[in-house]
């Protein structure tokens, strides 16, 4: 009862923190979007009365860099709603999640699907892929890489999520017994909802390695 009890505690509080992601993605496309967009329309009508050379270069020049901020916005708000996942599956997802990382310009990413993509229950794919964002955020904030390759495999009755970078690596021991340590225990959680197994190794001056393995049973 304890253990059933706990499981359910541990699946209501990361349910708590994916509806506020939700929530916050929405509110970014819905209203800070909206906001954007209206001064966007309002720079292109003052482009129009016309200006001398160096304001109108200036003014054209805002423009697209809101247009860009709009743009950029968007993809952050498909990524914080889990329904993007719905839309166009997992590997989709994740190669959408890179290539915002990759026009951040502050690292590398890499992505290789192996085997045939198949689609997995829901609440796998969810995970698996909240994982990868997870992953993401510690390697941006610490990890100092150049690099990060992630590569999916797909075989018969398994998923492998396998993601790596180059970075300056870490104590396992002592982020996890730190306050540091909360994303590594939020993946951790994560994958025990779905039965799966995770693995991170790091190494100082080599870098961290990250394997998530999911049981399929196809029908």
């Amino acid at each position: 009862m304890k253990e059933s009890y706990e499981q359910e505690m541990l699946k209501t509080q990361i349910e708590i923190r994916d509806q506020t992601m939700k929530d916050v993605g929405r509110e970014l496309h819905d209203h800070i979007g909206q906001v954007l967009t209206v001064i966007k329309i309002n720079l292109g009508q003052l482009n129009s009365k016309g200006l001398d050379t160096p304001n109108e270069d200036r003014l054209t020049g805002t423009k697209d860099l809101v247009g860009s901020v709009i743009q950029d916005l968007r993809s952050l708000s498909k990524t914080l709603n889990g329904d993007l996942i719905k839309q166009v599956g997992l590997v989709e997802s994740i190669a959408h999640e890179l290539n915002r990382i990759n026009k951040l310009d502050l690292v590398r990413c890499h992505l290789e699907v192996e085997g045939e993509p198949f689609v997995m229950p829901t609440e796998k794919e969810f995970v698996a892929f909240r994982i990868v964002q997870e992953n993401l955020n510690n390697i941006l904030k610490h990890s100092r890489s150049s690099n990060v390759f992630t590569k999916l495999t797909y075989a018969a009755n398994s998923f492998t999520l396998y993601q790596k970078d180059d970075g300056v690596g870490f104590n396992i021991n002592e982020v996890s017994n730190s306050n540091t340590g909360s994303g590594l225990l939020n993946m951790q959680r994560r994958s025990e909802l779905v039965n799966a197994d995770l693995q991170i190794s790091s190494q100082q001056g080599i870098g961290t390695q990250l394997t998530l393995k999911m049981n399929i049973s196809q029908t």
